[in-house]
This record gives C-alpha cells, sequence and structure tokens, in this order.
C-alpha cells in the first residue's frame, strides 16, 4: 500500500512521526517532504525553482498513492499546501483519511465537508489504525489473487 501524508511543515514532527509508524508497518510513503524540507537549507526553503519542483513532487505524490492521510494542522500552525493537496486528491479520485491535531482545534477547511464519514477520524491513532486495517486487507487479497 502507497500513502501520501499532507500536513503542515509547522507540524513537521507529527507528520514525521507517523511517516516514520506506516515506513515501520511497510507502508510506503509517496513523496517524504518531510526528509526533503530537513535537508533543505534555510536560505534555500523559499528559492522559486525548488518550491515549483517540490510542488510538483508533492501532487505526483497524492497522485502516485492508494490513500491521502491528512493530519489537519493545527489552528496555531495553519497550512496552505495540506488543504490543496486535499483537493488534488479529490480531483484525481484518490480517496483521504482526516485526523484532527489532539488536544487543539484544527485549522478549518471547508472541503473536509467533502469528505465521507468513515474517512473522519476522531484521532491520527484512529486513522492508523484505519490505514493499518486497510494495509491488512490488501495484504489478504494479494494472496488471494496469486
Amino acid at each position: 500500500m502507497k500513502i501520501y501524508i499532507a500536513g503542515s511543515s509547522k507540524d513537521i514532527e507529527r507528520c514525521e512521526m507517523w511517516r516514520d509508524r506506516c515506513i515501520g508497518l511497510g507502508i510506503e510513503i509517496t513523496e517524504d517532504w518531510m526528509s526533503v524540507m530537513r535537508a533543505s537549507p534555510n536560505e534555500q526553503l523559499l528559492d522559486h525553482e525548488r518550491l515549483v519542483a517540490c510542488a510538483a513532487a508533492d501532487l505526483r505524490g497524492v497522485e502516485d498513492a492508494d490513500y491521502v492521510w491528512l493530519l489537519a494542522p493545527p489552528g496555531t500552525k495553519p497550512s496552505a499546501g495540506c488543504w490543496s493537496e486535499l483537493a488534488w486528491a479529490f480531483a484525481r479520485g484518490v480517496p483521504a483519511v482526516y485526523s484532527p491535531p489532539s488536544g487543539e482545534r484544527p485549522q478549518f477547511c471547508i472541503f473536509t465537508a467533502l469528505l465521507p464519514p468513515q474517512a473522519l477520524c476522531a484521532s491520527d491513532d484512529e486513522a492508523f489504525a484505519k490505514l493499518e486495517s486497510a494495509l491488512r486487507i490488501e495484504s489478504q487479497l494479494d494472496g488471494v489473487a496469486s
């Protein structure tokens, strides 16, 4: 299974933690924007050519994913990018799972209303459990198809 993790760069530690947990399960991350950000010197973060390349890579990551996991940013750490990635997932027919930040009010975005109720999780742990279940089912179906 392949996923794209959408979240706020201001909440990068949370995104990295869940990326690492997914990798530990054998889930492929289609675009590791967190590592790209960490590897970029501060003076290059807003370089136009770098931004174009990163944005294109992120959208390809969404397209290549079986699921997009939106780690909704806290209202205190807002993002524009993760909401664009959610919209791209909708446009490309990639299912998304949503989880709010723990103990904080999430940044509001009208487009979360388009997610099916089963994709709206109460916590990151719940979203991770759903992805883990999907991976188990996918593994079982791979065995049947062989």
